[in-house]
Formats: structure tokens, C-alpha cells, sequence
């Protein structure tokens, strides 16, 4: 189980813009075009290219080929071509793009800590088990809660976008259990989702390390995080 993380570049030459937006099936570029941000034209470009990226650089592609993806019953992209024991999932937010790749079914979600974690924690509190109320509910620095809630909620939405069910599986049948502000297990209606065969990991990523993030995986084991920089990005597609 590998992460990719590729990080926004603070500003962009449009010949390389241009050049990456064209690597995609002329379908797909409206898609990207729509947004009327930056930034967000770039979450949804190298989200794009994230995987296709992943397969040429380990050798799974030739430069002139595109993966091809299906979308699960719930819009969970799934690999048909190269047909490869593969998994991949992405989250982005600020910042970040993350793949995560492994055999079989992979899960990943990233977020920025909220800058008001009493709003976030009162909108995410019927979401939330008992348990996990409780722990929330213990004296905490804005700090502290912002970190909490950051892995409280990538545990979560990392769990249902592992298994292709989105948001709609309901996040309060998932509990994450603390120990202090450390998750040390997460249960899925009552069960330790380790009887079913899941790992996770959290981390935090950047710099400053602003972003934090949850991957969930079966199998194989952890190979870490490879940070993409953009000049790292630009000469592969370029050849």
C-alpha cells in the first residue's frame, strides 16, 4: 500500500497547464474547465492524472496509453484497463492531492483542520456515536479539537470511500475509538474493523504539516507516503 501525494504548485505556467489539461480525453476537459478557481481547476486535473501518472512511472502503462476506469454502483472508480490487481482512491482539499494504490480495495481522505473546530464539531455531531461525543467532550485547546476532529472525520469518510459506499452509509455507525486524542480502533456497528481484514494509518502532511490524513487498505503492507513535486510531475508527461 502506497500513498502519492502531489502538492499544488503556487503558481502554474499556462503552457503547462495547458499542456497536462490536454492529456485528457476531450470529454473530460470541460469537467476540469467548469471551475471558475485555480486551484480547484488543478484539484481536478491532477486528480485526473493522478493514477495514469502512478502506472507510467512503475512501468504499467506506455507513455502513449490511457488507463481506462469504471465507476462502482455507488461512483467509486474501479481499473479495467491494464487489468491489474489494483485499488486506487483519491482525496484532495487545499493543498493536496492523494492517491492511495494497493491490491484490492483502498480508501483514502484528506483534510485542512478547521479554523473554527466548535462550528465543525456542532455541524458533525449527529454523526458522531456516543463514545465519540464523549471524548470530544473532555477540556480540549482549539488546537487539540481541530486535530481531533481532523482525524475523527478522514477515519470516517476514509472507511465508506474504502468500501464504495460514499457518505450515505451513515458515518454514526462508524466509531472511532480514542484513547486520550490517539485513534487506536475503529468499529463499524460494534466490530473492530480488524476482524475484516482492514488496516489504517493516519499522518500529516506538508511543511507545517497543515493537512491531515487517513488510508485504509488489506493485504499488503504500508510503503509510506512519495511526495510528487510538480517539476517531478511535468517531466514525465513530457518524456
Amino acid at each position: 500500500m502506497k500513498l502519492l501525494a502531489f502538492r499544488l504548485p503556487d503558481e502554474i505556467p499556462l503552457e503547462d497547464y495547458e499542456a497536462l489539461l490536454n492529456l485528457l480525453e476531450e470529454g473530460e476537459r470541460p469537467r476540469v474547465q467548469r471551475f471558475r478557481i485555480v486551484e480547484d481547476r488543478l484539484r481536478s486535473l491532477l486528480a485526473r492524472l493522478a493514477a495514469r501518472y502512478y502506472l507510467l512511472t512503475q512501468g504499467l502503462i506506455k507513455r502513449d496509453e490511457r488507463p481506462t476506469f469504471r465507476s462502482g454502483p455507488k461512483g467509486k472508480p474501479y481499473l479495467v484497463t491494464p487489468a491489474l490487481d489494483l485499488g486506487f482512491n483519491i482525496s484532495h482539499e487545499g493543498k493536496w492531492v492523494l492517491l492511495g494504490v494497493g491490491k484490492g480495495e483502498v480508501g483514502v481522505d484528506v483534510m485542512d483542520p478547521p479554523q473554527d473546530p466548535e462550528e465543525i464539531k456542532e455541524a458533525l455531531i449527529s454523526q458522531m456515536t456516543v463514545p465519540e461525543r464523549l471524548a470530544l467532550a473532555v477540556p480540549l485547546t482549539p488546537h487539540e479539537l481541530r486535530w481531533a476532529l481532523t482525524t475523527l472525520w478522514t477515519l470516517k469518510e476514509g472507511y465508506t470511500k474504502a468500501i464504495g459506499e460514499g457518505v450515505g452509509f451513515g458515518l454514526e455507525r462508524i466509531n472511532v475509538v480514542f484513547d486520550g486524542l490517539q485513534a487506536v480502533r475503529v468499529e463499524v456497528d460494534g466490530r473492530d474493523i480488524a476482524d475484516d481484514g482492514w488496516n489504517f494509518r493516519l499522518g500529516r502532511i506538508g511543511e507545517g504539516m497543515e493537512s491531515g490524513y487517513a488510508v485504509y487498505w488489506k493485504e499488503t503492507d504500508w510503503e509510506g507516503v512519495d511526495i510528487v513535486q510538480w517539476s517531478q510531475l511535468i517531466s514525465v508527461f513530457d518524456g
